[in-house]
């Protein structure tokens, strides 16, 4: 192996290395980082197949990096849940749709880790392709955009660690080092080392001194369905008092089961309300929680008279054979029609394996708070769930004292006025004591994100074996609310914070009774879906209404700026730096001291400018040869050049010049500069002269 294959192939390992460290923090934008490893594993095998083809012409090399681009992206969305082809098509039109169209973290959905390895596959083919070809700076520019990819998908996690650009820099040298040529101008290099560091300082500076990053999600749209409704916690009653009780749905399971309608993430203080960040999927349900054991099984469900735009769904479903909106916690399968009767799904299903002393010991996932911007719970409902939990030494006691406490110590009125507002909570805990299932359920779910548990209310309904024990059927009056909690490794886990029916003895509220709040219960009901508006239920707050667009536009104007202001710094720092070393260097040859040094000084000049035009020139090469490849090159200006080279042998092996032939020749390079844009264009000219190719391997 030669010693320019050998250092063709160094360089173009540490390039890689350079695209495998901010893949490898992808973990940053997904709720977990079990997919880290294979993303890692895939693009390096996409980067080592463009590495092995890389002394190959460039049709094999583009083929190559196609296939090891298209393999990479295959496995890991298969590893991801994914199927073969179909999830390569999900990840080129859904993939970033389900990164930013989602709640920070992301779930993990085979679209969404095929796009990040979609994402590292190509800038591992190329800088690995351009290493190995002696263009080192490309294989740093991909570099620095897959950290900058990672980091803006990844921006509500903080800024990039600070190993992470340290161990970047030092694989930049490694790149600039191993493409280094024996003949390299130590300007070039400086030059080169320069650029590493104002391209490692800006990202550095900008996104570790604004808090405020910048976050593409903020700019997703809401699925055009998501219109204004009604909490569904709070058609519970509705649907309970339905008289006869309706069939809702039925299902080819013959067990006794509850299933999930939608989950509530979100509360403003005046209801609870769907997830905001639902986004399209083809069917396939993220693990949220513990990983499924066992043989997955097929239900089937038929609409009977549901009458919600959300599909029922068991906790252990892992996918729908229909293409839905899913939010980031997987709690609603959201159709963008409404089912009617008759209308027929699939469910795939995988009980989970949970064990029992694990569930006690349980350590709570860390989730955003579902309180929305604008609400912070009064310090009496604070205190009173650091009480109710006083003693608890896990999560998992936390939750369940939390829920014995309202079980046990309030009482069960379904004549209570209705809602579940903070105040009709504050109302219930502090002084009447009496209340709806709707308000224990909520109320737990408040107390609960008090503390900081990962809570969310979940509507649904209880389905019992039909009577011809064929499957299952769920009517109006089994409609439910409950609260869920979620658990590292275990999942979301139901609690049951409702006191029971027989209950009745009064407590210690004085004999208060419920009064009226401002908490109207809507009538008529409406099936539409969640919105990030408030509901129509509540009524015109006396504070004018703050948008999120207006408050974000200031920082994101900054945001803007300080961008555009260091791309445009750096693309003058090279013009400049470009420009001022050609000029330099031309002006100490034109002003030699010796006549003879200025005239081989033209031929120089005017040799810089053809191997900048895409000329190649030998090392060693006479003047003639020289002067034969620029006439190849540009043909108009070679009476020129045969001059200059005839000027330029004498000099050495004739007699010594005088100042009159030195200027002479730089007459004739004159002439051949004011010749060339006409043969080789105006637009490729003007590019030869912001172009570093005759600094880096120009004719010495």
């Amino acid at each position: 192996m030669t010693e320019q294959r050998r250092r063709a192939l160094i360089a173009g390992l540490v390039a890689l290395a350079g695209i495998l460290v901010p893949v490898s923090t992808s973990g940053r934008i997904f709720a977990g980082g079990s997919h880290v490893a294979v993303t890692v594993s895939t693009t390096a095998a996409a980067g080592l197949v463009a590495w092995i083809a890389s002394n190959q012409r460039l049709v094999l090399r583009l083929a190559a990096g196609a296939m090891g681009t298209i393999a990479a992206v295959a496995g890991s969305t298969v590893a991801a849940g994914g199927a073969f082809p179909r999830s390569i098509i999900d990840t080129l039109s859904n993939g970033l749709s389900d990164i930013v169209s989602a709640r920070w973290p992301t779930p993990v959905t085979p679209a969404g880790v095929g796009l990040v390895a979609l994402v590292g596959a190509v800038a591992a083919a190329v800088a690995v392709d351009a290493a190995a070809h002696r263009r080192p700076l490309t294989a740093i520019a991909c570099s620095l955009a897959t950290v900058a990819t990672i980091s803006v998908l990844s921006a509500p996690a903080g800024p990039p660690e600070a190993w992470t650009f340290g161990l970047l820099v030092l694989l930049w040298f490694g790149v600039l080092a191993a493409t280094q040529q024996q003949q390299r101008s130590r300007v070039g290099t400086v030059m080169g080392l320069g650029i590493v560091l104002v391209a490692t300082a800006v990202p550095i500076v900008v996104m570790t001194s604004d808090t405020d990053r910048y976050d593409p999600r903020e700019r997703a749209a809401t699925p055009a369905a998501q219109t204004s409704g009604v909490s569904p916690l709070a058609r519970v009653d509705e649907w309970q008092s339905r008289q006869p009780a309706e069939s809702m749905f039925t299902s080819t399971s013959a067990r006794a089961s509850r299933w999930r309608l939608v989950g509530l993430t979100r509360y403003d203080g005046r209801s609870w309300s769907p997830a905001a960040d639902y986004r399209r999927s083809s069917g396939r349900l993220s693990a949220t929680g513990s990983d499924p054991a066992g043989i997955e099984a097929r239900i089937g469900v038929e609409i009977t008279g549901l009458d919600a735009q959300w599909i029922p769904m068991l906790q252990e479903t892992i996918e729908v054979d229909t293409e839905v909106m899913v939010d980031g916690t997987a709690s609603g399968l959201l159709l963008d029609v409404p089912p009617v009767p008759g209308d027929r799904f699939g469910l795939t299903v995988v009980a989970p394996d949970v064990d029992p002393d694990q569930a006690r010991v349980a350590t709570a996932t860390s989730r955003p708070t579902p309180f929305t911007a604008g609400f912070d719970p009064c310090p009496d409902v604070v205190e009173l769930a650091s009480t109710a939990t006083a003693g608890a030494a896990t999560d998992a006691s936390r939750a369940e004292a939390l829920a014995r406490f309202l079980r046990e110590g309030y009482v069960l009125d379904s004549e209570a006025p209705p809602g579940h507002s903070i105040a009709v909570l504050e109302l219930m805990l502090n002084q009447t004591k009496t209340g709806r299932a709707e308000q224990y359920v909520a109320a737990f779910a408040v107390l609960g994100a008090c503390i900081g548990l990962p809570v969310r209310v979940a509507v649904g309904f209880d389905a019992t074996p039909a009577a011809d024990g064929t499957g299952s059927i769920a009517m109006s009056d089994g409609a439910r609310a409950w609260p869920e909690v979620e658990f590292q490794g275990i999942g979301w886990t139901t609690f049951d914070p409702v006191p029971s029916a027989s209950n009745t003895t009064s407590l210690d509220s004085g004999g208060e009774q419920a009064q009226s709040v401002n908490d109207v219960r809507p009538s008529p009901p409406t099936t539409a879906p969640p919105t990030d508006e408030p509901t129509d239920t509540v009524p015109p707050s006396d504070e004018p209404p703050t948008s999120l667009e207006t408050r974000s536009v200031g920082s994101t104007t900054v945001r803007v700026a300080i961008w555009t202001s260091a791309v445009l710094a750096l693309i003058g720092l090279y013009v400049v730096g470009t420009l001022g070393i050609k000029r330099r260097r031309r002006s100490r040859r034109r002003t030699a001291e010796r006549p003879e040094e200025r005239t081989v000084g033209a031929l120089l000049s005017a040799m810089d400018l053809v191997v900048d035009l895409g000329g190649t020139v030998r090392s060693g090469a006479t003047d003639r040869e020289l002067a034969a490849a620029g006439a190849r090159l540009v043909g108009a200006g070679s009476s020129s050049l045969d001059l200059l080279a005839e000027r330029a042998t004498s000099s050495i092996y004739g007699p010594m010049p005088t100042a009159a032939d030195a200027d002479s020749a730089w007459a004739a390079e004159q002439e051949f500069e004011r010749t060339a844009p006409l043969a080789v264009g105006r637009w490729r000219f003007a590019r030869s002269r912001l172009s570093w190719r005759s600094i880096r391997r120009g004719v010495r």
